[in-house]
């Protein structure tokens, strides 16, 4: 007669358990509940991206800014890591494309590039070559060493492989740096998690000449994308104008992805300007326009007391003044949310 497989009791459990716990210490369990009550910083971006992101970007977490070159991806990793130094992170920005500019920099308004306790640039020198494989190796000491890190990869793609930038160019590689970059991921991930640390990677899009399969291709492998938390593609640029003067760019982007819950495929069109950055400012006074938080009458733009002429000198008004620009933002952010929910 086959006898019954004995059920598991909670007593066995809590055995199994207290060994667990002797082996290898306390918090390797916890419920649902705990994950959920969990405490993640929530890190605001700019008008528009928080509301279609649900929030902006979290803690712990992993972003992926995807597209062609000169498209404003740096200029929105940048904005990201200016806000989140208001968080209490330390900005570490490799530099695998030496292709980091003054003007990067610089352009980014409120982004504290000068003290190396805020802002670090890890990249090669004349006496180090760093191939990908050492950027990745120091990149996983720094993530364990202390709590709190915004790390931007620009870009995972451009890491060369060792045998690479030994034997030359026409060195193949099986796999190439694909292999390391998963090996990479795999050992930070625990950290990310464990040390509230946000890992921003730059991704170039190209034309695919092969003639077969998507128009576009991503560099970086898969597995990068795959651990995206958020991931942003940019879709569509056109010349942001005063007149006939070009002062920026609106980028259309494509939320494939989002750590708080955006539905995917969501666009969202956000505003760069040149020697600014990201133009958190234009951003506020339009979504306030289209919620008559600002009134529009002909040119003039009301709010309250406020008469100004041109959204262009409204926006520069709320440059100046942070108080009037979080008054409107909690306005604008609590109307877009009563009409979602309605």
């Amino acid at each position: 007669m086959k006898k019954d497989k004995p059920k598991e009791t909670s007593s066995g459990i809590e055995s199994s358990l207290s060994i667990i716990k002797k082996k290898y210490g306390d918090g390797l369990f916890s419920s649902g509940q705990d994950l959920i009550d969990r405490p993640k910083e929530i890190i605001s971006v700019s008008p528009r991206i928080d509301l279609l992101t649900n929030g902006g970007i979290t803690s712990s977490s992993w972003i992926s800014v995807i597209g062609p070159a000169k498209w404003g991806k740096t200029s929105l990793i940048l904005r990201m890591a200016e806000r989140a130094q208001k968080h209490g992170y330390l900005i570490v920005y490799a530099n695998i494309e030496n292709r980091l500019k003054e003007m990067n920099l610089v352009g980014t308004s409120g982004l504290d590039y000068k003290n190396e306790d805020k802002f670090l640039i890890l990249q090669s020198t004349k006496e180090i070559l760093l191939d990908g494989e050492k950027y990745l190796d120091i990149m996983e000491h720094l993530l364990k060493s202390r709590e709190k890190i915004f790390l931007i990869g620009d870009s995972f793609s451009s890491l060369a492989h060792p045998k690479q930038m030994t034997e030359g160019v026409g060195t193949h590689t099986r796999g190439g740096m694909g292999v390391l970059a998963s090996q990479f991921i795999n050992n930070v991930s625990p950290v990310v998690n464990s040390h509230g640390h946000i890992i921003a990677n730059i991704l170039q899009q190209y034309s695919n000449t092969g003639g077969f399969g998507k128009l576009k291709n991503t560099g970086g492998g898969s597995k990068v994308i795959y651990q995206s938390d958020t991931t942003l593609e940019a879709v569509k640029k056109v010349e942001l104008k005063d007149g006939d003067k070009i002062f920026g760019q609106c980028v259309t982007w494509d939320i494939d992805c989002s750590s708080l819950g955006a539905t995917p495929g969501t666009k969202v069109d956000s505003y760069i300007k040149y020697g600014t950055g990201v133009y958190a400012e234009m951003e506020l006074v339009d979504m306030a326009s289209e919620v008559d938080i600002i009134e529009k009458s002909g040119a003039w733009l009301n709010y309250g007391d406020l008469k100004i002429q041109g959204k262009a000198n409204f926006s520069k008004l709320l440059e100046d003044d942070k108080k009037l620009y979080d008054e409107i933002y909690k306005k604008v952010m609590s109307t877009y949310q009563d009409l979602r929910n309605s």
